[in-house]
């Protein structure tokens, strides 16, 4: 796409291998730069939502990021074709 190309090993198991190990990496980052979100001493321990409503939350949201993700795209690329970013 416009040129770019990923940064991944070719093939099906090596990328999932790439991806798993960044995000590892990521994980393990996070938990050593930022171990104050993490330990369990600051606030009563009590969930923020209740278990319905972060179910529902989680339900909205997958539904809207479907969503998002059928309109984008295509938007996207008329508004590349308006703009004379592609040709065809």
């Amino acid at each position: 796409m416009l040129g770019c190309r990923k940064m991944q090993p070719q093939g099906k198991v090596s990328s999932y291998c790439w991806d798993a190990g960044r995000y590892l990496c990521y994980l393990l980052f996070q938990l050593k730069t930022h171990s104050s979100f993490f330990s369990e001493s600051e606030g009563d321990g009590e969930p923020a939502l209740s278990l319905v409503a972060a179910l529902g939350a989680l339900a909205g949201i997958t539904c809207i990021v479907a969503v998002c993700s059928e309109c984008a795209p295509p938007s996207a690329v008329f508004s590349a074709r308006n703009e004379g970013h592609i040709l065809s």
